[in-house]
């Protein structure tokens, strides 16, 4: 049977788990603006913001400072060390029971992180639950959606096995699991995967929700088209 997922309700701010969303930046001037409104535009609301500029070289940090004016989200920087260690500098100020680790040049569905903040809620032995993408061009145009006939349950001898990544775009972590798998480890560059088996290794589940959450850009930089780092 087909697990039912939560509809859309009204919450109470006060009596919902706080989530920790923190957002790497790298060079992401051109679609920042699009990627902070979606963020605020959640439909869970007990949330915070934390973003880490990874040493940008383009006006990335500059109108992060300016957007401060508008959204309310703390604002690091650091030299350029990786997304894994951009990810590390803002899990130091995260306060959150979960936490999303966002891409600022995606596009966050309003739903997205209250369906998969409930899904933790009802499974306490679940470490890390993503969901699925619709995949777009640099532009914003949609090409292709995920599909998935039910909720996937990984464990970690299928995750290495067949090397899936559940991707961090669409990943919701519980912060224990976070603690429990020492965070990320800086020298490897490809985070979703390493955190992925790791998360797997502590003993909690993976699961992945038969529902889209985020619109995936695809473009040029994408890390996951860099094949040998990938490697």
């Amino acid at each position: 049977m087909t697990e039912q997922l939560t509809p859309r309700k009204e919450q109470a701010a006060d009596l919902s788990p706080l989530v920790s969303i923190v957002a790497p930046c790298y060079n992401a001037e051109k679609y920042l603006e699009e990627a902070l409104k979606s963020i605020f535009s959640q439909d869970y609301t007990n949330v915070e913001v934390i973003i880490v500029d990874d040493g940008s070289t383009d006006n990335s940090y500059a109108m992060l400072e300016a957007l401060q004016n508008t959204y309310d989200f703390q604002l690091f920087t650091q030299t350029n060390q990786g997304v894994s260690a951009a990810l590390n500098h803002g899990l130091k100020y995260a306060n959150g029971k979960y936490v999303s680790t966002p891409d600022l040049d995606d596009i966050m569905l309003p739903e997205s992180v209250r369906v998969r903040a409930d899904y933790l809620d009802k499974h306490p032995e679940v470490g890390c639950v993503g969901a699925l993408v619709v995949y777009m061009d640099s532009e914003g145009n949609n090409v292709k959606t995920q599909k998935l006939a039910e909720i996937q349950r990984l464990g970690f001898d299928e995750i290495l096995s067949n090397a899936i990544v559940v991707g961090a775009p669409v990943s919701l972590y519980r912060m224990d699991a976070l603690r429990a798998a020492g965070f990320y480890e800086p020298s490897i560059k490809v985070q979703d995967f390493q955190m992925t088996l790791k998360i797997a290794d502590q003993g909690y589940q993976i699961h992945v929700l038969p529902i889209s959450v985020t619109r995936y850009r695809r473009h040029p930089n994408n890390l996951s088209r860099r094949y040998k780092v990938l490697l």
